[in-house]
């Protein structure tokens, strides 16, 4: 029993001492014993001493166990499992690291990018890493037909949708001049109107199942723009009141809508940029610039999506969180 556990989204299992931390958790007046408790069971997997003679005495205090931890010692248990989730942009990057933090949290996923045969192989991969369910349907959603097709596609499969991750878009930014109206139309289309069509799409069928999630991607410079930043801060801070608006009208619904502002994070994207630059020294270089002195994970994010997506969130709606290490000022 021991040796029994679930598949984190990192590969490596975790033994199952939920039981145990639950009933330990409870009895706030024996801190030692749960503390004794740890140790024992952290050299039980070292030495691979027989675990037996640490649940026997389980049985005893049973009925304390609370029900709000995971099988992971120390996280929570956000309760993801059959839920049925739509991830744009799923094939790469923070896409991907969020379809296999929901799909090894137990969601049926449906990932969307354009390239038919590269979603179809990550949609493969992340099945085999999670052991879980990961569809991929290809759609540009800047088109509107392409929407009604995911949303028809995933409806088809599942029967509903109660979670949807908008995290299609770019990073690409330019001065003033720069910038002619196709342009702007092109910014507006990926990172504003595809996440409204979306939306429109799937709110009224999680409205059906009693609620849902949704969580937009953008930036902080949503709230704070900086200089040569447009259209990018002009779209993104349209998203965020796109957030606060729907938060809002549909709240009574049981749906709600975040938006996450990440800020500099290991991507393919900034790897592209680096050209000729060794990817270590980009990282070093942007990781002056943040006040926890590191650049984010994908991990990161797909983490933060998770949380929001979750029960473990149910009081949290409209809201825009920064994920940048501190770098953006308080707004």
């Amino acid at each position: 029993m021991g040796e029994e556990g679930r598949q984190t989204d990192t590969g490596i299992k975790v033994p199952k001492w939920r039981f145990m931390d639950y009933i330990l958790g409870k009895l706030d007046f024996c801190f030692w014993l749960q503390t004794a408790f740890r140790i024992l069971r952290s050299y039980s997997s070292l030495a691979g001493v027989p675990s037996f003679p640490i649940l026997v005495c389980s049985p005893m205090i049973a009925m304390l166990a609370p029900d709000d931890f995971s099988g992971e010692a120390g996280m929570f248990d956000l309760e993801l499992g059959g839920r049925v989730a739509i991830v744009t942009g799923g094939s790469d990057g923070l896409g991907r690291a969020t379809a296999r933090r929901l799909a090894a949290e137990g969601c049926k996923v449906v990932i969307c990018a354009r390239r038919q045969d590269y979603l179809q192989a990550a949609a493969a991969a992340l099945a085999e890493e999670t052991g879980g369910t990961v569809v991929a349907q290809a759609a540009d959603v800047t088109r509107p037909a392409d929407i009604e097709a995911l949303v028809a596609a995933t409806l088809e499969r599942f029967g509903g949708i109660d979670i949807l991750v908008n995290n299609a878009g770019s990073s690409a930014a330019a001065a003033l001049e720069d910038l002619d109206d196709a342009a702007w139309h092109a910014d507006i289309e990926l990172k504003l109107m595809a996440a409204v069509r979306l939306c429109r799409a799937i709110v009224p069928l999680m409205r059906q199942r009693g609620g849902g999630a949704i969580v937009n991607a953008t930036i902080p410079g949503g709230k704070a723009p900086t200089a040569r930043s447009l259209p990018t801060s002009v779209t993104r801070a349209a998203g965020i009141n796109l957030t606060k608006s729907l938060a809002n009208e549909f709240a009574a619904d049981g749906i709600r809508v975040n938006t996450v502002c990440i800020g500099l994070i290991k991507s393919a994207q900034w790897e592209r940029r680096a050209g000729d630059k060794p990817v270590d020294e980009l990282y070093a270089q942007m990781a002056e610039r943040v006040p926890l002195g590191h650049v984010g994970e994908a991990a990161d994010y797909a983490d933060l999506v998770a949380f929001l997506v979750s029960q473990r969130a149910r009081y949290i709606t409209g809201t825009a969180v920064n994920l940048d290490g501190g770098m953006s000022p308080v707004v």
